[in-house]
């Protein structure tokens, strides 16, 4: 049950008030909404929380794993390549520091923890990966990128494959 005053604060009803209360706005809204959530192909499950549970399980971290010795080796030779690139340094310092720290922080947790949780992989790994496969490209750094996620991926697939499921 909502409280009251808290179905005024909505965006729909804002604008539904803003329009004068008109009907034809509020359904042709409400129409975009479903087609959105159709596009989308929103099921019940995505409002699951055990879902949104499953993500932070512990992925536990083996270090005989070949795999994830593979990810861990693929990923400080990303890091390298970052870290050479004048370009990026010169060009888009933040982004490189941001990157960097979060893939370092990666790397640490790889090497030196007993577990990792998928939402680490995902912030700390994945996405710093992305940004950098996305800006370079086919360049070497970009190459080094996508061999490290390929890598990371191929040590979840073999590990965690539920994981896989949660990527967007």
């Amino acid at each position: 049950m909502l409280a009251q005053g808290a179905v005024e604060s909505f965006p729909l009803f804002r604008k539904f008030v803003d329009s004068g209360r008109n009907m034809s706005w509020l359904r042709a809204a409400l129409r975009s909404v479903n087609k959105q959530y159709d596009e989308l192909d929103i099921t019940q499950d995505d409002f699951n929380n055990n879902l949104v549970e499953a993500q932070w399980e512990p992925i536990p971290l083996d270090r005989r794993d070949e795999r994830l010795s593979g990810a861990t080796e693929a990923l400080d030779a990303a890091i390298g390549a970052i870290e050479t690139d004048n370009g990026y340094a010169v060009h888009a310092v933040a982004e490189r520091e941001y990157v960097l720290s979060n893939l370092r922080s990666a790397s640490k947790a790889l090497k030196e923890q007993t577990q990792i949780y998928w939402m680490q992989v995902k912030v700390f790994a994945l996405e710093p990966l992305g940004r950098i496969i996305k800006r370079f490209g086919p360049a070497a750094v970009g190459m080094a990128a996508l061999a490290a996620r390929q890598a990371i991926f191929d040590w979840l697939k073999a590990n965690f494959a539920k994981a896989l499921d949660w990527l967007p």
